[in-house]
């Protein structure tokens, strides 16, 4: 038995330093595009994306799981079972101690008295950071989260901004009252940078929330295409504020991360070299990897997406629900979106 343990032991290490290897050559790394690495010191990053759920937030956050210097939210748990998906507003939070007491699928408190017990998304942004800190690993400079950091009004222009200076006046405070998790690592200041994320219209073909890919009546189906269309219009909305106030961030179309993996995450270490690496081609999704999704599923076909000119072709039987004048709405939505700055404030440097 002895000898079996040793051979059995001699090769997991092959097989391990086999797969080093190999993540190592198709990884991309930051040393590569910008020619140097980056440390970030007694600072960390707080990453967050803008998407609406089912638009691509879980593959966005695979591929950043690649990379060696981010954490995530991922080891939240309740009695043994993980928090769905690593997202907060899926814990309920106890806002005294804030330990996790349960979880739900909406993140709502139900029955339970909401004074005492919230969701973790909806604590007051300084309780956030102190949550977070219990569950993201410090020692790493890139904090993540999905659907963090953001509160919910009905004028987009207004949330936007409003979220800005709430972030802001968090932010600021962590310098002189921070949580004790992050005064344990030395971690005296915090960044923060968005991912706004967006996924033109004829790719809800991809998703199994898509009513169009359910058979769903016509009138549910126009429906669903209004609130894509009011989608489209915020993330737009969202680049312009962020642009017009300074704030860093980087859009991401979802083509660009089923189809040109590769070209993105060389983007996103230019944005955030502090990433150090990215794998587009790793095992490292419930989709295999970014790139096998993009090769099973060809865009003209899957979609009637045009990848020269990032546009749908709008040649589906769903589009005949369109008036003209709404399908050269949605073609002008779609190119504006295409054209538009694909980031500002570059994080590549410590200030």
């Amino acid at each position: 038995m002895p000898a079996l343990k040793t051979k059995l032991l001699a090769v997991f290490v092959l097989l391990s330093a086999y797969r080093a290897a190999a993540v190592a050559k198709s990884a991309i790394r930051s040393a590569d595009v910008l020619g140097a690495e980056h440390n970030m010191g007694d600072e960390r990053l707080v990453l967050s994306v803008f998407v609406n759920a089912f638009h691509g937030s879980s593959a966005i956050e695979a591929l950043l799981l690649s990379s060696p210097q981010l954490t995530t939210l991922c080891n939240m748990a309740f009695e043994g079972e993980t928090i769905w998906q690593c997202e907060p507003g899926k814990a309920l939070v106890d806002v005294r101690t804030l330990d996790i007491v349960g979880m739900t699928d909406r993140g709502k408190a139900g029955d339970r008295n909401e004074t005492l017990v919230r969701s973790g998304e909806r604590l007051p942004l300084d309780q956030q950071l102190e949550f977070y800190g219990k569950h993201w690993n410090l020692d790493r400079p890139i904090l993540f989260c999905k659907f963090c950091f953001n509160d919910h009004m009905k004028d987009q222009k207004s949330l936007d901004r409003a979220n800005i200076q709430r972030r802001k006046a968090v932010l600021k405070s962590f310098e002189t009252n921070p949580p004790r998790a992050f005064v344990d690592k030395g971690i005296q200041r915090l960044q923060y940078a968005e991912i706004i994320m967006w996924r033109p219209l004829c790719l809800h073909q991809l998703s199994h929330h898509s009513p169009v890919v359910a058979n769903k009546h016509a009138d549910i189906v126009k429906e669903y295409f209004t609130k894509e269309i009011t989608l489209l219009e915020e993330a737009l909305q969202r680049i312009q504020t962020y642009m017009a106030l300074g704030e860093p961030f980087i859009t991401v179309g979802l083509h660009e991360l089923v189809w040109s993996p590769a070209d993105l995450s060389r983007r996103m270490l230019m944005f955030l070299p502090w990433l150090s690496s990215l794998d587009p081609s790793g095992n490292h999704s419930a989709l295999k990897s970014e790139a096998d999704f993009g090769n099973l599923h060809p865009p003209d076909e899957c979609c009637g997406f045009d990848l020269s000119t990032q546009v749908c072709s709008f040649d589906g039987p769903e589009y005949d629900l369109f008036s003209p004048e709404e399908l050269v709405r949605v073609r002008d939505l779609s190119l504006r979106l295409v054209n538009a700055p694909r980031g500002a404030v570059s994080m590549s440097r410590n200030r």
